[in-house]
């Protein structure tokens, strides 16, 4: 049979558990950006809104055209890219 003070740790290790599950479920959204001719596209603003939130982050492409966008909770977002001389995607 459990003692009290056992059952008492066993419930605080599950709970500690519970905790770092549901906050390691995240998830990244990464890309190039090219053009036409499929020439990376360096220094392009890249913004992602969380649909459900409105919160949104702002990256900028490197030199190769890549971007990421790490440790993003669940949920629908919207991608929007802008360059000038380049129209607006989203």
């Amino acid at each position: 049979m459990f003692s009290l003070r056992r059952l008492s740790v066993l419930l605080f290790i599950l709970q500690v558990v519970a905790a770092v599950n549901l906050w390691a479920q995240s998830s990244e959204v990464s890309g190039r950006i090219v053009d036409a001719s499929q020439a990376a596209v360096s220094g392009a603003k890249v913004t992602l809104t969380r649909v459900e939130t409105g919160d949104t982050r702002i990256e900028n492409s490197s030199a190769e055209g890549y971007y990421t966008f790490p440790l993003l909770l669940p949920g629908t977002y919207d991608l929007k890219v802008q360059k000038d001389g380049f129209r607006p995607k989203v």
